[in-house]
């Protein structure tokens, strides 16, 4: 999901506080990559939800690379733990965009 901004886009840094502030405190919110090209992954557990990057003009709410999907699997098979997360982890990629839509747009 893209949210295109009028305003200036935040810096990972700032979108990082943003979301902390004003989203729930049972997700945990950290930093990935290098330099400018850094996206901010949003975690439930040890389950990776969703990625957020910056580009020039907009934010992009993405799902997980399939490698974090896997190694999430993985966890998931190993500890007996086969809940389905597709629609929860949709509704909160939902979340996550309307919020940034009020907060960006």
């Amino acid at each position: 999901m893209i949210v295109t901004t009028t305003n200036l886009t935040p810096t990972p840094k700032e979108l990082l506080g943003a979301l902390r502030e004003g989203l729930s405190d049972r997700y945990s919110y950290k930093l990935a990559g290098l330099g400018t090209g850094r996206t901010v992954i949003v975690s439930a557990w040890w389950l990776t939800i969703a990625q957020i990057t910056i580009h020039e003009n907009e934010i992009r709410v993405q799902k997980p690379s399939r490698v974090r999907t896997f190694f999430s699997a993985i966890v998931r098979y190993c500890t007996g733990f086969a809940m389905p997360f597709g629609p929860w982890k949709e509704n909160l990629q939902q979340q996550l965009t309307t919020f940034l839509k009020r907060e960006y747009n």
